[in-house]
């Protein structure tokens, strides 16, 4: 398996744009990638601010796995669920309201979160 750290950050909440130098990268459905958080949105789930999440793409965006989605041109990261034909991005953080859309909206479920590297130094 390769491993690819991105060279960006990704905001949990609404949105990271995705970096035209790295859609060569984005092609591989093989690898892992790493993320840094952020924000808070995410908090509930164990992931905070400065956190990098491990992301892999070969792994199934399965209902209730923490996702990253390409919504709109721009990463987020969110809890998926699907309900009765629509999909549900949601996340880890009750001041945050669900984001519902039909299952055919134009969203990429780009990678699934399998995990959490933090930092404790700092």
């Amino acid at each position: 398996m390769r491993f690819w750290l991105m060279a960006h950050k990704i905001a949990t909440g609404f949105g990271t744009a995705v970096p035209d130098q790295q859609a060569a990268i984005s092609q591989d459905n093989t690898g892992a990638f790493l993320f840094a958080v952020t924000d808070h949105s995410m908090e509930d789930a164990g992931i905070v601010q400065g956190d990098k999440v491990v992301v892999d793409r070969s792994v199934a965006p399965e209902h209730g796995r923490l996702v990253i989605a390409l919504v709109q041109g721009e990463y987020t990261l969110k809890r998926l669920f699907y309900f009765n034909g629509a999909l549900e991005l949601r996340a880890e953080n009750a001041a945050q309201a669900p984001w519902r859309m039909p299952v055919d909206a134009q969203v990429q479920l780009w990678g699934v979160v399998v995990g959490v590297i933090r930092n404790y130094a700092n």
